[in-house]
């Protein structure tokens, strides 16, 4: 029996292809000890996407281990398998809503500083706005009591001018 070898570039074309996430991939690789080295076999891939049932003739085969004779209903041996599965889908469900519930936290609080950080600066801006108009307001003054000043020299130049003139 011939087994095909499929070749993948990276670990995310690799968990596209089988279906599941990055994570999950990680740890059924982790799991079923299937090194991520970009060449998987058939079975390789059959256990990582979790499609084909582990029977005791293909597990002791992995462990190296003559097969187990086992009594009872195949039904009852399928339904164990089912179950089996179905625990390991609950345990990466479960770990894949942890990490997803994580980085929703992370990025509540980034959206709370940016928020807080926003505020501050339209805060700013407001104050800078009031000292604008403030300086405006001072420089106008300044203008008209600079006017004044200079129409009271001015006022000062010619009376001292008639002054002398006619001596008065």
């Amino acid at each position: 029996m011939t087994k095909n070898k499929t070749e993948f570039t990276s670990i995310s074309e690799l968990s596209k292809h089988i279906g599941v996430s990055r994570k999950t991939l990680y740890s059924r690789s982790k799991r079923h000890n299937i090194p991520l080295n970009g060449v998987y076999s058939d079975s390789d891939l059959s256990l990582l996407s979790n499609q084909k049932s582990v029977t005791p003739d293909t597990e002791s085969k992995q462990k190296g281990n003559t097969p187990k004779v086992t009594l009872g209903n195949s039904s009852d041996k399928l339904n164990t398998q089912l179950i089996t599965q179905l625990q390991d889908q609950i345990s990466d469900l479960k770990s894949d809503k942890k990490n997803l519930q994580k980085e929703l936290s992370s990025k509540d609080s980034h959206l709370k500083t940016v928020t807080n950080l926003l505020d501050q600066s339209q805060q700013l801006q407001l104050d800078l706005q009031h000292q604008l108009a403030q300086n405006e307001k001072n420089k106008t003054q300044l203008l008209i009591e600079n006017k004044n000043l200079q129409d009271e020299l001015t006022h000062e130049k010619d009376k001292n001018f008639w002054k002398r003139l006619f001596n008065v």
